[in-house]
């Protein structure tokens, strides 16, 4: 009766056990941001504020090589660099599920970007989920690893403005469905890859490319671009454009639109 009694009793502090370790697990590993960051010009401390907090604080090695670490989402970063001589800082902004490389060359009022690209994890949006990133300094790439690399549905919104897109090893490069909009625009190239469709589009979405230099699609097995329903895409280069598909260039349903403005268009 007593051992009965006792397991009973022990049921509840268990789960209450069970509880407060499921939340540490919770906490523990609840994403980050990793940066990635070289000083080409002088050894210093580099601190890190997010909305007024300070994050993480490091210093950079012999090489002027360092690594911050700032959680995870939409952040405006604010970077300190602290040498025996000067202070500087400056905003860096991130996006979530990414990692950031970025080199810089420092001195007293003045940071210089020598590179600074973001490595974004793969993007679903659905419902009325929105991406909206505007940074004309980064050098934005998706490595898909064999899945696509954008993928929205619904109502959902993604638009960047960049210096370059690389979207490589992508299933589908962009596929987009329902309403959705997926907008890029760029100061230098948009580059994508993809084994089915570089672009596959349906229902009534959006998509555009825009870049003030070279636009370039490549699908190995389908079409570069593909719109089905009344879906619409929208290729504007400044300078060349190249479509490459392995079925064809472009592939339009009778009601959709694809308007590749003069791009070359090369089917396999």
């Amino acid at each position: 009766m007593n051992t009965s009694l006792n397991s009973v009793c022990l049921i509840p502090v268990l789960l209450i056990l069970l509880s407060i370790n499921l939340i540490s697990c919770d906490d523990d590993g609840a994403k980050k941001i990793t940066i990635n960051g070289n000083v080409e010009n002088a050894t210093a401390e580099v601190t890190a504020t997010v909305n007024g907090r300070e994050v993480d604080r490091t210093a950079t090695n012999s090489n002027g090589d360092f690594q911050i670490i700032v959680p995870n989402g939409f952040n405006d970063v604010l970077l300190r660099f602290v040498t025996l001589d000067f202070e500087v800082a400056r905003i860096f902004k991130t996006t979530p599920d990414s990692k950031v490389n970025l080199v810089v060359s420092i001195e007293p009022d003045l940071i210089t970007i020598i590179g600074w690209q973001i490595l974004q994890g793969r993007i679903k949006l659905s419902g009325s989920d929105t991406f909206l990133f505007e940074e004309t300094e980064v050098d934005f790439s998706i490595n898909g690893r064999s899945n696509d690399c954008i993928r929205t549905k619904s109502d959902s919104f993604f638009e960047i403005t960049v210096k370059s897109v690389t979207l490589a090893n992508c299933g589908v490069g962009v596929r987009t469905e329902g309403t959705s909009d997926v907008i890029f625009q760029t100061d230098e190239d948009i580059n994508l890859t993809a084994r089915s469709d570089g672009i596959r589009s349906r229902n009534d979405s959006f998509v555009r490319l825009t870049a003030d230099n070279s636009i370039f699609v490549s699908s190995d097995r389908e079409n570069g671009i593909r719109a089905q329903e009344t879906s619409v895409v929208r290729v504007e280069p400044t300078n060349t454009c190249t479509i490459f598909g392995a079925n064809k260039a472009i592939n339009a349903g009778s009601n959709a639109t694809i308007d590749p403005d003069g791009c070359t268009l090369v089917d396999g």
